[in-house]
């Protein structure tokens, strides 16, 4: 690192930073470590089985069906290496002498060949969740050159049935958008104008592993050991390779979390100047709270350091963000001609109201329960030796302070906002709410390994590097193939049922979601309307639009027995609330009435 000098001495210290140059740490032996952790991970297997408050169905069959194995095996692992002595690791004093470049290349180059590939051969290249669909309805929105898309005056009443979910409220339903804001699917409109999404999304991950990867250089400069920890951990982790294959955002947080950090510590002005303008882009991937999150205690830390100056232009910066970003909508729709009196309510008022909904599904006891679930999976798609070396780096990291201690406090911020505001993450592979996190995991793991490695013996080296290797291999040859078999058949059926409709001879298929488990995630278009067919929400239709609709198009049911035949799973239509009406729409739209030939216009 620089040293400090009296004149320039508003540069932010980093503390710890350099292990080799300051005392070492506490000391951590191999076996009760990785004993701790496999019995720590067991016990709280343990106490889920009894599920002491009720949680949500998805979250607890997600953790107990594809997470609970996992996690047991991991266990299992941990506890035979903490008896056996792992002896595959360097030889001689346990330490590497020169930059490993090839061994990062090729965790780099993996890493970005997993997630081109596995964007199609493992997730399909389909966006399974309504946050995914909307990515991309955005994203093909923003690539026209249009911040919102209008809708034709003749489908306008039409507007629920076709975009039932995460749609922005527009008067008159004259246009449409969704309610995330548009930073990644900008990004991705952006760089779709040149690349294939698959390569969109493995420059995502390969920009998160570089800027990684140049925050270990930074912090520890000789000990080329860290920087391979810092990026095989986050290269290695099934959530990060996973997550990347989808259109979610957290895969964006993840690079430009890091990007925005890699900045701010080279700690020159051009460089803050350029966290600022990343700061911009990153509040405004999706929701404004996660990057916040993330940068709050580097705030905090530059006020303990006593660095006003920088301090106050961050805190400035970030509040002039943050009200571009909450009024956002509200610019965009009075651009689209909305009244202003009608536009106002998308800004504050909007934010508050969003939080206001949240809070008042608050309950202690189920967040608790549903958080313990959610960071089991989180455990169980992060390479074992992430979970050995967090708990070293967090006690570190504490002692330390700086950068470090910043590292923790974002992962706890972030942690305890989704924990009072969301925490129901739906699907996910892993934990999602903390993917742009798994840097500062990896980090603080690496911090972790420096302080082991600084108090070890040559012998305790050479087995701490044996741990490595091993659980590493757990993690490629394992876990991830484990896991990569998991998303795929998750995403198999939504995929091959879109398929299906997509084929379908009609105009327009209207899907019965009452009877298919997560129906409505079928429901997708174009927002310019531009393919055939188009697919209604069965439920968000009534007679009138029934009517008006065969008039119009030839229309096809997609119900639970097309869904049944691609593996899909089932509801019993009969237990909605909405059954009878429903039951009337689809039987008209199945009669020769609405068959006949339509009307010509």
């Amino acid at each position: 690192m620089r040293q400090r000098s009296e004149a320039n001495d508003d540069r932010m210290p980093v503390a710890g930073t350099v292990m080799a140059e300051v005392p070492a740490g506490p000391v951590f032996p191999r076996c009760w470590l990785l004993a701790g952790v496999a019995l720590s991970i067991l016990s709280i297997l343990a106490v889920e089985q009894f599920e002491l408050a009720p949680s949500f169905p998805l979250t607890r069959a997600l953790m107990q069906g594809q997470d609970m194995p996992v996690l047991i095996g991991v266990a299992g692992l941990l506890l035979a290496l903490a008896r056996l002595v792992p002896d595959i690791g360097s030889r001689g004093t346990g330490e590497i002498s020169a930059a490993p470049w090839a061994s990062l290349a090729v965790l780099i180059f993996m890493a970005f060949a997993v997630v081109a590939l596995g964007t199609e051969a493992i997730a399909f290249d389909y966006a399974l969740t309504r946050d995914e669909v909307m990515a991309r309805f955005d994203a093909a929105i923003l690539a026209s050159g249009q911040l919102i898309a209008n809708v034709q005056p003749d489908w306008r009443p039409f507007v629920p049935a076709l975009q039932p979910e995460f749609r922005l409220s527009v008067p008159g339903n004259a246009a449409w958008i969704s309610t995330y804001l548009p930073g990644n699917a900008g990004i991705r409109a952006l760089l779709g104008l040149i690349l294939a999404p698959v390569i969109v999304n493995a420059l995502l991950v390969l920009t998160a592993l570089v800027a990684l990867l140049g925050i270990a250089q930074t912090i520890w400069p000789k000990r080329p050991d860290a920087w391979i920890i810092a990026v095989g951990l986050a290269a290695t982790s099934s959530q990060v390779l996973c997550m990347s294959m989808t259109s979610y955002a957290m895969s964006t947080h993840l690079a430009l979390n890091l990007v925005w950090l890699w900045l701010f510590l080279r700690d020159r002005t051009l460089s803050h100047i350029g966290a600022v303008a990343v700061g911009f882009v990153a509040t405004g991937l999706h929701q404004i709270i996660f990057h916040p999150l993330f940068v709050a205690p580097f705030l905090l830390q530059l006020l303990l350091d006593r660095r006003w100056n920088l301090a106050l232009v961050y805190a400035a910066s970030y509040g002039a963000i943050g009200l571009f970003w909450i009024h956002y909508w509200q610019w965009v729709l009075a651009l689209n001609g909305v009244p202003a009196e009608a536009a106002s309510g998308m800004g504050l008022q909007f934010l508050f109201s969003r939080i206001a909904s949240m809070l008042a599904d608050f309950s202690f006891s189920r967040g608790l329960e549903t958080m313990a679930q959610n960071l089991l999976r989180f455990a169980a798609w992060q390479n074992p030796l992430m979970l050995v070396l967090l708990a070293p780096g967090l006690v570190l990291a504490w002692r330390d302070g700086g950068v470090f201690r910043a590292l923790a406090g974002g992962i706890v911020l972030t942690v305890v906002a989704m924990f009072v505001l969301l925490p129901y993450q739906d699907i996910g592979w892993g934990y999602r709410y903390v993917h742009g996190l798994i840097g500062s995991a990896a980090l603080l793991s690496a911090l972790g390994w420096v302080g082991i490695m600084t108090a070890a013996t040559p012998l305790e080296r050479r087995d701490w590097w044996g741990v490595a290797g091993i659980t590493t291999a757990a993690a490629t040859l394992v876990l991830f193939p484990i896991h990569a078999l998991q998303m795929r058949a998750r995403i198999a059926p939504f995929a091959h049922a879109s398929a299906a409709i997509d084929k379908a001879t009609s105009e327009a298929v209207v899907v019965e979601t009452i009877g298919i488990y997560y129906g409505i995630d079928l429901v997708r278009n174009d927002p310019f309307l531009r393919n055939r067919p188009l697919v209604f929400d069965i439920g968000l239709l009534d007679m009138q639009l029934a009517r008006e609709l065969c008039a119009r198009m030839s229309v096809t049911i997609f119900d639970g027995n097309d869904a049944g035949r691609v593996g899909m799973a089932l509801e019993e239509p009969s237990r909605h609330s909405d059954v009878a009406r429903i039951r009337a729409l689809r039987s008209y739209l199945e009669s020769q009435e609405c068959r006949r030939k339509p009307t010509s216009e």
